[in-house]
């Protein structure tokens, strides 16, 4: 295989191992550096301890020397061979010092049987003197004209598969079992799959454990078995729909932490055609109701909207919606649960094509996080990415129900082996939480069933009086040591009843001693819009003699005439990795990815695509046409643990002060595509890696 040694813009390119032919640049020798700590590192040292401990430590970048050799059939010839490189040297040093200069000088590199190329942006370069240009062997007459012995200095980043600018997909996938089935992102073997595109990796803005149990065809009155236990692909409808033929969506609250659900995805392989008209409903506990004309948006009609066209869509696809608070159990071919359903109320005349699920079983998304295998990363070192994020639930980010939209995103990145136990969402419920978390209620508190909480309970507090505490939750040992870490702390809730201002909240974490945040008041009163409630950070330390329990008390500081609902406590991981970003403007108007417009828009959290700027968030249309530059909050860049399994976890939420008051809505049903490009790097060849 061909050896690559060259340095370019992407237009000119320099080679420095064969020029062309006997004209141009040759290698004569070069050792690659391998970057050590900047200043050796960090280290903290007691006159009472043994040794130094190292605390922290940032790499340098690469210090080349190569040592080259110039020829070519004459002298001009040479001279405009040392011209172009030093212009290129030139301008990969603009690159870094100029506004205006948005195109990067990088290394191309490979070895004569090293499977692939690596790439690296110069920072900058110079070639330290020429031959003399008055002797030989510059001045050969009739023959070569040569310099030897010339030495090019670089400084350049880290190695990567891509070209700088640009970063490779990420695979993302997230597989959980329920009633003995692997969910989501899986082919009908069970075997994860690596989608990659925007709209077909999903997250919810939760994270419980019910999700589906049981598809069925009704046709004519005669249901089919269990379509989760099909052989895949399968049709969702009868060959020959009629009217109140139907297929049934439904989790059977018979099943261990089971409960409502609000979304579904598709993978439809064949779309419905012909003139037949469909309808999505749910159980009102008298009759069956429309669902998305009020409540939702399904994706899997052409519009994404309108109640007519469902499976109109070839792909993965999303029907999501706010669960409605008259919805309630009903027994369905002798399973009960709750359902929701796709009616054929106009079968129209034949023929009809019958839309098809292909290759994994409908999935209701139950997780807050994107799932990365150890081989999605690679490299020898942290790999910075980007991280696109669309709406999915939003009819138009405005007026329409459900308001489900975002402008105000937290997410924190977590290793896998710290804990595969760990959840950054838990529920303030008796169920649906892992073994090891015990939460209780506390003065005058009680469990209730709300089918819009996470996991369809939650814990009332009615007209809390002044400091009660009126929940716990316990992390109890050996699960602690799973979540010892940093976090920044949230409780999602809300004040349902009384004025603003009526009930101060504030969450003590103890493990021995205490620590609590601050008190935070409600900003709205509304019995269906869940707030996000902020306490700032908090650690549970590992520095303890053994590992023990952590128990976050909750006090509500009340007049006793304002009803509280509690959802969830909140922990986003942030000792790893982790950012905020949000809308400056703070309303609805630009919120991330409104489904309704034509062109919808994305969040794009950026440390790629400009490696002297890697600190960027926009919202930007399908077309990149920036709508609005988001504030980002970040230490350092996005990036990503090499080699490692590992969950990003996601918190959205809406800050709105449109009215004059800043409200801080954290909607459970907000339901998101994203997308990672990561941009791996490596200390020196990559091999076949």
């Amino acid at each position: 295989m061909t050896a690559i040694l060259e340095i370019t813009d992407g237009t000119v390119t320099i080679d420095l191992l064969n020029g062309a032919g006997e004209t141009g640049l040759h290698l004569e020798s070069w050792r690659p550096n391998i970057p050590g700590f900047k200043g050796g590192g960090t280290f903290q040292e007691s006159a009472l301890s043994f040794g130094r401990q190292l605390v922290d430590r940032q790499f340098s970048n690469h210090m080349e020397t190569f040592s080259l050799k110039a020829s070519a059939l004459s002298q001009d010839n040479v001279i405009r061979t040392m011209q172009e490189i030093r212009r290129l040297l030139e301008k990969a040093a603009m690159y870094w010092v100029a506004t205006w200069q948005n195109e990067p000088v990088w290394i191309k590199a490979k070895a004569s049987n090293e499977t692939n190329a690596r790439y690296s942006i110069v920072v900058t370069g110079s070639i330290l003197e020429d031959e003399n240009p008055y002797s030989q062997p510059f001045l050969q007459p009739g023959c070569s004209s040569v310099m030897n012995a010339l030495t090019l200095v670089l400084e350049h980043m880290f190695w990567s598969p891509d070209i700088p600018g640009t970063g490779t997909n990420t695979p993302l996938s997230t597989v959980v079992a329920f009633d003995g089935r692997n969910l989501g992102n899986v082919d009908d073997a069970g075997v994860r799959e690596t989608q990659t595109d925007l709209d077909s990796v999903f997250i919810v803005n939760k994270h419980n454990v019910a999700n589906l149990s049981d598809v069925y065809i009704d046709d004519g009155g005669v249901f089919s078995a269990n379509l989760l236990d099909a052989a895949l692909p399968y049709a969702l409808f009868p060959a020959v729909p009629v009217n109140n033929d139907a297929c049934y969506f439904g989790c059977d609250t018979t099943i261990t932490n089971s409960g409502p659900f609000n979304n579904i995805i598709f993978d439809i392989s064949v779309v419905e055609s012909g003139n037949w008209d469909l309808s999505w409903q749910y159980w009102n506990g008298a009759a069956w109701a429309s669902l998305i004309n009020t409540w939702g948006q399904d994706n899997t009609a052409n519009d994404g909207i309108v109640d007519v066209d469902p499976f109109t869509t070839l792909g993965v696809r999303s029907v999501s919606w706010l669960p409605p608070t008259t919805w309630a159990t009903v027994a369905v071919n002798g399973v009960t649960g709750y359902w929701v359903r796709c009616l054929v109320y106009n079968a129209g005349a034949a023929p009809h094509t019958i839309p098809t699920q292909q290759n994994r079983n409908p999935y209701s998304v139950t997780w807050p996080y994107v799932e990365i295998q150890s081989t999605g990363v690679l490299g020898d070192i942290q790999a910075l990415a980007t991280m696109f994020m669309r709406n999915q639930s939003d009819p138009d980010g405005l007026s329409a129900p459900p308001a489900s939209w975002s402008n105000n995103v937290t997410a924190g990145l977590r290793s896998m082996s710290r804990g595969e136990n760990f959840s950054a969402f838990i529920n303030l419920s008796d169920e649906q939480n892992a073994a090891g978390i015990t939460v209780a209620v506390g003065i005058g508190s009680a469990f209730a069933t709300d089918v819009q909480a996470a996991s369809g309970r939650l814990i009332n507090a009615p007209n809390p009086a002044a400091d009660e505490d009126v929940a716990t939750v316990v992390i109890a040992s050996p699960l602690y040591e799973e979540y010892v870490g940093d976090y920044q702390l949230y409780v999602r809730a809300r004040q349902i009843t009384g004025a603003v201002g009526d009930v101060l909240m504030s969450v003590t974490a103890s493990i021995g001693g205490g620590v609590a945040p601050r008190q935070q008041s409600f900003t709205s009163v509304s019995a269906t819009e869940w707030e996000i409630l902020s306490f700032g950070k908090v650690r549970l330390p590992d520095d303890v003699l053994e590992y023990v329990n952590v128990t976050f008390t909750i006090t509500l500081d009340g007049d006793g005439a304002a009803d509280c609902d509690l959802g969830e406590l909140i922990l986003i991981p942030v000792d790893e990795m982790a950012f905020l970003t949000e809308d400056p403007f703070t309303d609805a108007v630009r919120a991330i990815g409104r489904r309704g417009d034509t062109d919808s828009s994305y969040l794009a959290v950026d440390s790629v695509s400009s490696l002297k700027r890697t600190r960027a968030a926009v919202a930007r249309y399908a077309t990149d046409l920036i709508v609005d530059s988001y504030i980002l909050r970040i230490a350092g860049n996005l990036r990503l643990q090499s080699n490692s399994h590992q969950r990003l976890w996601i918190l959205n939420s809406q800050f709105d002060d449109q009215v004059g008051t800043v409200e801080k809505f954290c909607p459970v049903q907000t339901l998101n595509t994203v997308k990672i490009e990561g941009y791996n790097r490596y200390q020196s060849m990559r091999g076949e890696r």
